[in-house]
């Protein structure tokens, strides 16, 4: 799961930074995690968090006309919430099956991009 979740991040940060939009663009990456889910998966909470925090700092850092920023919550937080993801640019869940599709379902109709994990 390491690798899927670096993959995707650096994936997002690479097109996105490289491409230095020409007007100035805000994406805030919202990030869903259940920490059973990710353990299940042999990792931790806390891997996760890094890696993923990691990327986003490198990716802030080299986008020329614009910024990244980061939204961390427990699946619990965001789960009775309608409105989840509408002031996000993308949303990545490390979830189960259940889960991802229920927030996909969520954030799609605020026509945001969704990313499970």
């Amino acid at each position: 799961m390491l690798a899927k979740v670096a993959t995707c991040l650096f994936a997002l940060a690479g097109v996105c930074s490289s491409s230095n939009f020409p007007n100035y663009t805000h994406v805030k990456l919202g990030v869903v995690v259940q920490e059973r889910f990710i353990r299940s998966e042999g990792a931790t909470t806390e891997q996760m968090e890094e890696i993923i925090r990691s990327a986003v700092t490198v990716a802030d850092k080299t986008l020329v006309h614009g910024e990244f920023s980061l939204e961390w919550a427990e699946y619990t937080e965001v789960v009775g919430k309608a409105d989840y993801g509408a002031d996000l640019t993308v949303v990545l869940t490390l979830l189960d099956c259940t889960k991802t599709h229920s927030i996909s379902k969520k954030v799609v109709v605020g026509d945001k991009a969704h990313e499970g994990i």
